[in-house]
């Protein structure tokens, strides 16, 4: 088990929906048409100057740069996978393999795209190899240059690495100030590989500029920069009744674009640890804004089980609470809607960090009341 969250983590993605918002507009009057003077010779009423009406605000993000990952559907994507190239929402991917605020969220809140093309099966890299997993998933991150730089200092080098039979490659590659990464599960050679690579640079180099860059809309609260801004150490440890401190560590080692992502994009990421020891209770992220990726990620959510309904003291009328927990107790994952921000924790299973017994469900609810009693 991992305690601590890593830096190094994979390649998600789903297709941003687009809102296309169309602007009111006004006709002006006709040029022949003449005011009526007032009786009193006062100067006549203008006709046709109505305000123009301001565009709504996108709800969800856009992509900066205009393409979706239908764009980079290539040729040479069949010769990297010649099975199955289903695309798939990579961001249910990864949470349905490890419950955890998907990296694909804070991607896509920057204006960037995550895509995937698999057979299906759940896969998180942070839990390592998935049994069956076929895919490639490619993330494009833009103005990424100072995240890729910080990527170069740490490895030394970017570009295409492959295992020595081709099944396994990953490739970070800059283009102008966009990052692309992708990553290749179980697929057919480094010549393939290197091909699509080199494709997708292309199509990603010559696309247009796309949507503004978004901002959460009106009303969102502005999200603590730390796990112990939104709830305090001390409080986790008497919700879940362990007995013993817990602190709140950072992600720790490595460097990827899903890191820079979420270090650009400020999303708060921790796992809480017992006081000078490896072990822990469980972790816990936060998407600024993020009500609209939890609105697009819950219907297809399975892990530990499909969502259901919470009920917690304090949220407001708009603000929602769901859990899905193992059906042997051995886990349970809470996700909140606060003031527009997306809050998920979940907690470990025994097996993964053994430490003092606690009721998983009871401390899963206790603390999701915490968190809505001490969010700010």
């Amino acid at each position: 088990m991992r305690a601590r969250l890593r830096r190094t983590a994979a390649l998600p993605a789903a297709v941003a929906i687009m809102a296309v918002l169309a602007l009111a507009g006004c006709t002006p009057p006709s040029p022949s048409s003449t005011p009526t003077p007032s009786p009193s010779g006062a100067a006549p009423s203008p006709t046709g100057s109505a305000t123009p009406t301001p565009e709504p605000e996108a709800l969800s993000p856009e992509p900066v740069l205009d393409l979706d990952c239908g764009d980079l559907t290539t040729a040479s994507l069949s010769g990297v996978l010649p099975g199955d190239r289903t695309p798939r929402d990579p961001g249910v991917s990864i949470m349905n393999a490890l419950p955890t605020i998907a990296p694909v969220y804070s991607i896509r809140s920057l204006g960037g795209i995550a895509c995937e093309w698999s057979n299906g099966v759940a896969f998180s890299p942070q839990r390592g190899f998935a049994p069956g997993y076929q895919g490639v998933r490619v993330f494009v991150l833009p103005n990424g240059t100072a995240q890729f730089d910080r990527y170069v200092d740490y490895y030394g080098s970017a570009g295409l690495s492959c295992s020595s039979d081709g099944s396994f490659c990953e490739s970070n590659d800059l283009v102008g100030t966009t990052w692309i990464g992708m990553r290749v599960e179980g697929g057919s050679s480094a010549t393939a590989a290197s091909a699509l690579v080199g494709e997708i640079a292309g199509v990603v180099s010559a696309a247009g500029p796309g949507a503004d860059p978004w901002v959460p809309p009106t009303g969102t609260a502005d999200l603590p920069t730390s796990c112990a801004g939104i709830v305090p150490d001390a409080t986790v440890s008497s919700a879940l009744g362990v007995g013993v401190p817990v602190q709140s560590v950072g992600p720790a080692g490595g460097w990827s674009l899903e890191a820079g992502a979420d270090v650009q994009n400020g999303t708060v990421r921790c796992s809480w640890l017992y006081l000078d020891s490896d072990s822990g209770v469980g972790a816990m992220g936060a998407l600024h804004g993020g009500a609209w990726a939890w609105a697009e990620a819950r219907p297809s959510l399975t892990a530990p089980s499909v969502p259901a309904e919470l009920a917690v003291s304090g949220l407001g009328a708009d603000d929602e609470a769901w859990i899905r927990c193992a059906s042997d107790g051995s886990t349970c994952t809470v996700d909140l809607v606060i003031a527009g921000n997306w809050i998920e924790f979940s907690l470990w299973p025994p097996d993964w960090a053994p430490g003092p017994a606690f009721d998983r469900r009871a401390g899963a609810e206790a603390l999701a009341a915490a968190i809505v009693a001490a969010y700010p």
